[in-house]
């Protein structure tokens, strides 16, 4: 399951591309993995594409439409056990496999494709995004040491469990947590409240690390 290191650098590489190009039109194969395909199909086409940022493990693409106003939403992906994303250029041949195919301004195309089970990839449709990513936690590559104190100082659960809560903290999944947990030497049944200092700080820096 792809996890926050992960995600981040698939939305480097589409940021670096997508901005200010424009979708022409969508053309959708296998749709079982997504919400609304009906939405996609009507609301995408003349959309430009103004950003792309992840939220915990999530990619949002952020639109303008036709008239030059901005959704009240955002394309939201995750890529499950085994979604990619790609650009491809013009003279490049749409992949087998290819679901989702966002042809572009440029004569270029955003295309999604999956080579195992099509319900672990889920692409959401243009929805409200706040109401549902606003529960999610803090971002382990945004927050400082004290928000991070502050967020886990209360709690009493076991460290692993708190650290794979995205309520707690988005993005992280097992197999950072361990590592994050192996290179400060903490336990992962350990309590959060038996904490020192020094144990934080190690913590702290063995999450941004990962």
């Amino acid at each position: 399951m792809p996890e926050l290191p992960e995600v981040e650098t698939v939305v480097r590489g589409l940021r670096a591309v997508l901005p200010g190009r424009r979708i022409l039109n969508v053309r959708l194969d296998k749709t079982d993995f997504i919400d609304d395909p009906a939405a996609l199909e009507l609301q995408l086409p003349g959309s430009r594409i103004v950003a792309v940022r992840r939220h915990g493990k999530f990619i949002l693409v952020e639109l303008e439409s036709a008239n030059g106003r901005k959704h009240e939403s955002s394309f939201l992906i995750h890529l499950g056990m085994t979604g990619q994303i790609v650009t491809c250029p013009p003279e490049v041949p749409v992949a087998p496999h290819t679901h989702v195919f966002l042809a572009l301004d440029d004569g270029g195309s955003f295309v999604t494709r999956t080579f195992a089970a099509l319900a672990e990839w889920r692409c959401s449709r243009i929805l409200r995004t706040k109401a549902f990513l606003g529960k999610l936690g803090l971002d382990p590559l945004e927050a400082t040491e004290e928000e991070f104190r502050t967020r886990f100082r209360s709690r009493r659960a076991h460290i692993k469990a708190l650290l794979l809560d995205q309520r707690v903290l988005r993005g992280m999944g097992n197999i950072y947590t361990d590592e994050s947990l192996w290179r400060a030497r903490i336990h992962p049944r350990a309590a959060r409240r038996k904490f020192d200092d020094p144990e934080y700080t190690a913590f702290t820096e063995s999450c941004a690390g990962c």
